[in-house]
C-alpha cells in the first residue's frame, strides 16, 4: 500500500447575513475538531483554504462567524473527503 501524502488542499466558503470574521474548525472526527484555520478578511463572504491534508481522508468541519458586536454563530458540522 503506498504511503499517504499530505499534499491536499480544500477550500471552504460561506456567507453571513451581516459582516463578520470567521474561522473553520476541522478534524478527523465530528466530535473532535482539533484544528483551526482562520480567514484574514471580514465581510459577508468568507473562505479559507486548508492546506496539508492527507490524501484519501475524510475530514469534518464547522464554520464559526463572529460579528462586530461579538455575537457568534456556528454552522452544522459537515464533511469532505480528499482525493486519493
Amino acid at each position: 500500500k503506498p504511503a499517504r501524502g499530505r499534499n491536499q488542499n480544500f477550500k471552504i466558503s460561506w456567507q453571513t447575513n451581516v459582516a463578520a470574521t470567521g474561522y473553520v474548525k476541522y478534524g478527523l472526527s465530528s466530535s473532535t475538531l482539533q484544528f483551526t484555520s482562520y480567514t484574514s478578511s471580514s465581510g459577508r463572504l468568507g473562505s479559507v483554504i486548508i492546506a496539508g491534508l492527507e490524501t484519501g481522508t475524510k475530514y469534518y468541519y464547522q464554520v464559526i462567524a463572529t460579528d462586530s458586536t461579538g455575537k457568534s454563530a456556528s454552522s452544522p458540522i459537515d464533511s469532505f473527503t480528499t482525493t486519493s
